[in-house]
């Protein structure tokens, strides 16, 4: 199995700027949704740029993926998943530890 293959067959958790970089290069863009039971929906690169950006200018307020699983091919981006950020469990400050 080639590494190309490989990827296709495990994608692996990539940044939201690569996804973003990613969009910019194709001619379509296809999403997997979990409403349609996995189905993928085509959206436009533009289309889905301006969905991501309106995602992170509401982040203050409302959490947002920032790893997704995606794949190319053919001048076409393959959106398989999408991994939300991990909450971060902050040290108990000095003095109040056991």
């Amino acid at each position: 199995m080639s590494a190309q293959e490989d990827e296709k067959a495990a994608p692996t958790w990539r940044f939201l700027w690569e996804l973003k970089i990613a969009a910019q290069s194709v001619t379509d863009v296809y999403v997997s949704l979990s409403l349609l039971g996995g189905h993928y929906v085509r959206v436009a690169p533009k289309d889905f740029l301006d969905a991501i950006n309106d995602m992170q200018a509401v982040s203050a307020t409302h959490v947002h993926p920032k790893r997704f699983q995606f794949t190319m091919e053919n001048s076409v981006l393959w959106v398989h998943s999408s991994m939300m950020p991990r909450k971060r469990v902050s040290a108990p400050p000095d003095g109040n530890a056991a």
